[in-house]
C-alpha cells in the first residue's frame, strides 16, 4: 500500500528531501531518507504537515473481509492485532476494529486502545486507524471517547486515521448516534486521515457514492464532509475509482479529496 503526501510546510531540517512540486510523490532519495533520518521522519509526521504516505500491512482498514481467499478478521484488542501485524517496509499503521462483533467499538474497548497508546508507539507503529463500523453505546458516551483516544495518540506522536463504512457507521445505537459520531470526527483537529469506504462486497465495478443507508434519513450524508478537519483519502476497490470519486467529491461536496486508499489484492494505496 502506498501513500501519496499534499505539499509539506517549505521548510524542513537540514538534509530531509522534499517532495517534486509537480505531483507532490516521494522520490526514491526523499523515500529513503524520510525513513533513515529520526529527524526527518519526525519533521514529516507534524500534524500540520499531514503526513499521508504510509505502506501498510494486509490489516489496514477492511479486515473483516477475505483477501487471497484468507478471511481477516477485525480486531479490536491492541496486543492481539499487534501481535497479528505482520512485518511490512516503510511506516506502519495499527488498524483497530472492522465490521463484525470481534471489532465493535464499545465504551470499554475503545477505553482500553487509549490506555495503550505508548504501547503502540514502543510496538514500532507511526500511526493508529480507526476501522470504525460497529459501535455499541450512546453517542453522548461514545463520541468524547473517541476524541479522547485520538487525542491520546496524538500525544504519544502517533499520526491519526479513521476509515468507516461508507459516510458512517452502519452499526449503532441509532441512526441519530452515527450521524452524532461522524460530525464529532468532522469537527476533531486530531484526525489526520478519514476514509469513507466506497464499496461493500469488494468486487464492484464502481465507487459506491452513496451515504450509510443506515443513517442517511438522520443526516449522515456527504455534507458533513464539506467541514471535515481531517484529510479525506476514500477507500474504493480499484485505482481506476478514484477519478469518478474525485468528480464526484468536488461538485457535491465541494472537498478535494487527499488521495485514496485502494482495497484489492495489490493492497495499493496512494494519498
Amino acid at each position: 500500500m502506498q501513500f501519496k503526501l499534499p505539499p509539506l510546510a517549505s521548510e524542513l531540517p537540514s538534509g530531509c528531501v522534499r517532495l517534486r512540486p509537480d505531483d507532490h510523490a516521494w522520490t526514491p532519495a526523499a523515500r529513503a531518507v524520510s525513513t533513515s533520518s529520526p529527524t526527518c521522519a519526525d519533521a514529516v509526521a507534524e500534524r500540520d504537515h499531514r503526513l499521508l504516505r504510509v505502506e501498510l500491512g494486509r490489516r489496514l482498514l477492511w479486515t473483516f473481509r477475505c483477501k487471497l481467499g484468507h478471511p481477516l478478521h477485525g480486531l479490536i484488542d491492541v496486543d492481539q492485532a499487534i501481535s497479528q501485524s505482520p512485518s511490512v517496509q516503510g511506516i506502519k499503521f495499527l488498524s483497530l476494529g472492522g465490521g463484525n462483533a470481534a471489532g465493535m467499538f464499545t465504551s470499554s474497548t475503545l477505553s482500553a486502545i487509549t490506555a495503550k497508546a505508548s504501547a503502540i508507539k514502543k510496538a514500532g507503529f507511526a500511526g493508529v486507524m480507526y476501522d470504525v463500523e460497529e459501535v455499541k453505546g450512546p453517542s453522548s458516551t461514545m463520541s468524547p471517547l473517541f476524541a479522547q483516544s485520538f487525542a491520546a495518540m496524538r500525544n504519544a506522536g502517533l499520526l491519526v486515521g479513521v476509515t468507516t463504512s461508507h459516510s458512517a457507521p452502519y452499526a449503532c445505537d441509532t441512526p441519530e448516534d452515527a450521524t452524532n459520531i461522524l460530525r464529532a470526527w468532522c469537527a476533531d483537529p486530531n484526525i489526520d486521515i478519514i476514509s469513507p469506504q466506497l464499496y461493500s462486497s469488494g468486487s464492484e465495478s464502481a465507487p459506491e457514492l452513496v451515504p450509510s443507508n443506515f443513517c442517511k434519513e438522520a443526516g449522515c450524508t456527504w455534507d458533513i464532509y464539506t467541514s471535515c478537519k481531517a484529510a479525506i483519502a476514500p477507500s474504493i476497490v480499484r485505482s481506476s475509482h478514484y477519478a469518478a470519486s474525485k468528480d464526484y467529491f468536488d461538485k457535491n461536496v465541494g472537498r478535494t479529496l487527499s488521495g485514496y486508499i485502494v482495497w484489492a489484492q495489490s493492497g495499493e494505496l496512494m494519498v
